[in-house]
């Protein structure tokens, strides 16, 4: 009789530490699975804080690198243009318009864009990059802009150096706080 008492008992010492085992893998997998869902918070987390960041950098490379406290009077303006003019060997009468425009903020920033739209005649690829590159100074803020060409050779001027129409926009960018 003491082998029969000892088999059941054994049987259920058996069954007790297999149910303790197997609650106890269940138990760490249950503690597992909570660690693994809060990583994988703290993960959705950083790339939600990553998105904001590489949205904040992309709105602050639209931003100018260089501004001036003050636009340049329009004077100022006009004898850039001549200078550069000069400076690209434009020919007389080359320089069909000067046009400014109304100052426009940049977006939601503390900077105002002002532009002067200009129109070329008759220039070559040559002088017209000459006349872009003597407008700029990044340290007044101005830059030259949406420049657009046109082919204005004809069946005529066949065989003669090859000559353009151009609009640019110069622009100047100021730093204007919005109180003002």
């Amino acid at each position: 009789m003491t082998m029969s008492r000892e088999r059941p008992r054994g049987i259920q010492i058996a069954k007790a530490l297999a149910l303790g085992g197997a609650a106890l893998l269940v138990l760490i997998g249950y503690r597992r699975m909570n660690a693994e869902a809060a990583a994988m918070r703290n993960a959705s987390e950083e790339v939600r804080q990553c998105q904001r960041l590489v949205a904040e950098i992309a709105q602050l490379q639209e931003l100018p690198q260089f501004a001036a406290l003050e636009a340049d009077t329009a004077k100022t303006i006009r004898e850039r243009i001549e200078a550069a003019t000069l400076a690209a060997r434009l020919p007389a009468g080359s320089l069909v318009r000067i046009e400014p425009q109304s100052p426009m903020r940049l977006g939601d920033f503390e900077y105002r864009v002002w532009a002067t739209r200009l129109e070329l005649s008759n220039v070559t690829l040559r002088q017209i990059t000459e006349f872009s590159h003597a407008l700029a100074d990044e340290q007044r803020g101005l830059t030259v802009r949406d420049l657009r060409l046109w082919s204005t050779a004809s069946e005529s001027t066949a065989g003669a150096s090859e000559t353009w129409s151009a609009e640019a926009t110069l622009t100047q960018v100021t730093f204007s706080p919005k109180s003002r």
